[in-house]
């Protein structure tokens, strides 16, 4: 194998394995390890090719071994070893490249068997004396484009009803308004009340059978131009277009006939179901000609109709929103917070699942009101985002997260992480600036730092938050996707960033041991296989009771957080803790 050959050999192998250091370590160290690597390993193969005739040359056995061959490949065609529908595609990327550029496509495979796989081919185009050759490295992909299959599907649809789920029909509301799409539309919000108890009363092996009656009802009550959704178990959404004139009256028409649910009998095999559906509607462009601000209003409207017993079925009207003069209270006072201290962090430890140590802990922040007592700025984000004051609340969050941090490196175990519990997203550059600002200041590493954004706060506002997101996560800060499961469980975030770290809502931990087992079971299980295979830790939150642990450590998880271990607690609390167990760790290191 001669010099240019096996260089770039090194460097295909070191693309393939960036994230396996110790692979990274033999190839660095032994040379003789990456034909041996190539020759025991059948899912990857190297080769020289014949760019003139666009066939191999036959300078090794991996070949044979990847298609399973077991005479020679010399003068083997490329059309022989790639699907049909690829090979054109695939020769238009190999002329295309440039030379001593290196390149990276993916196609479907055909081995000797006849067995299709998907490969990844990454290689370089060089100059020869006579022929023009590429030389590359095949990988067997297969398994990871199952996963992004998968992926791709979950991202998009609800796999019983075939309806939208929460982000592609949002992302769809959005398309609509942006471009123009319908000229006036209703936004529908279905809430089966009584869903939980069906789902008990009905069994999981049944309640399948049920969502798809109503998903088809609604299909049959609402015009083919509808859009549907399903953005929770209980909660189906439509985007109804709306033709001109009495729009209230073509609403309530259809509304009606969902009503009419409620009075009929539901079967699904012997058992007889009665419903209990509330409507609420917002309307398009009278009450807002932007996408959240119709959710938000269809949102108040069912709310209300919850709240005050006052019928099935509401649009929206100003009059719905009670908390208007709270929130302006607190929406006032908040500034005056900040410059009078009234704002305080919260930490709760995270501990290792391996070795029982606290790994991180999770930063939160509070206001202590004079007269509403302590306020979680959770419960006030949809106040604080429309006035900018959330971004100056955020900065302080952040800024006092890292001071503490620093203040701490010589009082606390050296790699514990400080994961910050954002209380809204409205970052911009100037924040990613502000960021690295902070780093800077507080001369800390970014590796001690994590951002926590709520999983809907990311599937709500995905256009705006990730490309700022990313530029974070190039400072070497950690992302955190906090609260997954609480109501989208959407795996399109895991595509569009590089999520380090996922917490997993208290509503799936502490649900494996009860009514919900079939559901949170099969849930957990799929998560875990993807981050396992995408190098994403789990964290299990809303761990409170023994029992807890032992129907959820099977699954794989990296850390836990909970009362059980730890309650959140203040900065004193938490420095107490950490002091005393390095007392405990410096006892036990005498005694042995």
């Amino acid at each position: 194998m001669d010099m240019l050959i096996k260089d770039w050999l090194q460097v295909f192998l070191e693309r393939f394995f960036y994230s396996d250091k110790k692979i990274l370590e033999d190839l660095r160290s032994l040379d003789s390890y990456i034909q041996e690597l190539i020759l025991r390993n059948s899912k990857i193969a190297f080769y020289v090719l014949d760019m003139d005739q666009m066939k191999f040359i036959d300078i090794s056995d991996s070949l044979k071994y990847f298609f399973n061959i077991n005479d020679g490949l010399s003068n083997c065609s490329l059309n022989k070893l790639i699907l049909n529908e690829d090979y054109e595609y695939v020769v238009r990327a190999f002329i295309n490249q440039g030379y001593s550029e290196i390149a990276q496509v993916s196609y479907r495979a055909v081995d000797h068997l006849k067995s299709v796989r998907w490969v990844s081919d990454i290689g370089i185009k060089v100059r020869g004396s006579k022929v023009d050759k590429r030389i590359g490295l095949l990988k067997d992909e297969s398994e990871l484009n199952i996963t992004k299959t998968s992926l791709d599907y979950l991202s998009s649809k609800d796999p019983v009803t075939n309806f939208l789920n929460a982000y592609a029909f949002n992302d769809r509301l959005l398309v609509i308004i942006s471009k123009s799409q319908m000229q006036n539309f209703a936004l529908i919000k279905l809430e089966i009340q009584n869903y939980n108890s069906i789902r008990n009363h009905i069994g999981y092996h049944n309640i399948g059978l049920f969502d798809k009656k109503i998903s088809e009802n609604l299909e049959n009550i609402f015009e083919r131009r509808s859009i549907f959704g399903r953005l929770e178990a209980h909660v189906f959404c439509v985007i109804m277009h709306l033709e001109n004139g009495d729009v209230e009256k073509q609403i309530f028409e259809r509304c009606a006939l969902v009503q009419k649910l409620n009075f009929s009998e539901i079967f699904i095999n012997e058992y007889i179901l009665k419903l209990n559906i509330v409507i609420g509607v917002s309307l398009y462009p009278t009450q807002g000609d932007d996408s959240q601000e119709l959710i938000k209003k269809t949102d108040i409207a069912v709310n209300f109709l919850k709240n005050n017993n006052e019928g099935k079925i509401a649009i929206y009207n100003e009059g719905m929103d009670s908390n208007k003069a709270l929130k302006y209270m607190i929406e006032t006072q908040l500034l005056n917070a900040m410059n009078n201290d009234e704002l305080f962090l919260e930490f709760q430890p995270v501990v290792d699942n391996l070795s029982g140590e606290i790994s991180a802990v999770e930063v939160s922040i509070k206001w202590n009101h004079s007269s509403l007592g302590i306020i979680s700025l959770k419960n006030i984000d949809d106040t604080t985002e429309e006035t900018g004051k959330i971004k100056r609340l955020s900065k302080w969050l952040f800024k006092k997260t890292c001071q503490m941090r620093a203040a701490w490196i010589d009082k606390i175990p050296p790699k514990t992480i400080f994961s910050i519990k954002m209380p809204s997203f409205q970052f911009d550059e100037q924040y990613v600036e502000f960021i690295h600002q902070c780093l800077i200041e507080s001369n800390i590493s970014s590796s001690l730092i994590e951002i926590e954004i709520s999983e809907e706060q990311l599937v709500d506002n995905h256009k705006k938050v990730s490309s700022i997101l990313r530029a974070i996560a190039k400072m070497g800060i950690g992302i955190v996707i906090d609260d997954f499961g609480e109501k989208y469980s959407s795996f399109f975030i895991f595509k569009i960033l590089n999520i380090t770290k996922v917490k997993i809502h208290e509503s799936l931990t502490c649900g494996i041991e009860e009514e919900y087992f079939i559901y949170n079971d099969a849930m957990i299980k799929s998560l875990s296989e993807f981050c396992k295979k995408m190098n994403i830790k789990m964290i299990a939150k809303g761990i409170e009771l023994e029992k807890h642990i032992s129907s959820i450590k099977h699954y794989d998880i990296d850390a836990f957080q909970g009362g059980y271990f730890y309650h959140p607690v203040s900065s004193d609390l938490l420095l107490n803790i950490f002091n005393q167990l390095n007392e405990v760790s410096n006892d036990f290191k005498k005694t042995s």
